[in-house]
């Protein structure tokens, strides 16, 4: 009996114009994921970019919705129907107002925070038990719109590649040891 891949799913909005937005992280990381597993080429599928492949014990599809942020239930839960996942073999990465930038923290279930990608997802599993990758991205001083769909500023661009390797070691330790494990190891107070 097959067991059904894990799902790993980068949340942002399709397009050049938000490609390096904070909005994006996600998407941004997945991308960085599916080089460093060296994943097969990224084709349209489930209204999203895909691929898949095996990474030791585990199958991994990974995926990138291009429904924009607001309605990234909808490729997921196709993702999800067709290839029999469930809720808990699925993981998503997404940014993160509530933490600083160069934060990230695992979360099982809970809250939306109002993130509109999150709301999605949890509107369309019918579920909010999905495993989560939480990118910080800070709190602005100012419009909140801005700051998640305006780019990174030069000194932020510093850190995105230790936050990548941070998100990518997170993502190794779930696939090893589960995502309870990757919660103590990872959501100290260290950054």
């Amino acid at each position: 009996m097959d067991v059904a891949p894990f799902l790993i799913v980068g949340l942002g909005n399709p397009g050049p114009a938000y490609q390096n937005t904070r909005h994006n992280i996600g998407a941004i990381q997945l991308k960085y994921l599916g080089d460093y597993f060296r994943m097969a080429k990224w084709r349209s599928r489930f209204s999203g970019l895909y691929t898949d492949a095996r990474r030791g014990k585990h199958s991994l599809a990974l995926l990138f919705p291009q429904t924009f942020m607001n309605l990234s239930g909808e490729s997921v839960k196709q993702a999800v129907e067709k290839l029999g996942i469930p809720v808990s073999q699925i993981l998503v990465f997404h940014d993160e107002v509530d933490l600083p930038l160069g934060t990230v923290k695992v979360k099982i279930g809970g809250g939306t925070s109002g993130h509109r990608g999150l709301i999605s997802l949890v509107e369309h599993l019918e579920s909010p038990d999905f495993i989560r990758i939480r990118m910080g991205i800070g709190r602005p001083c100012g419009d909140m719109i801005n700051h998640v769909l305006g780019c990174f500023e030069p000194l932020e661009d510093q850190k995105i590649p230790q936050i990548l390797e941070k998100s990518t070691a997170i993502t190794e330790a779930i696939l090893n040891n589960g995502p309870t494990y990757a919660m103590n190891a990872f959501n100290g107070n260290r950054q």
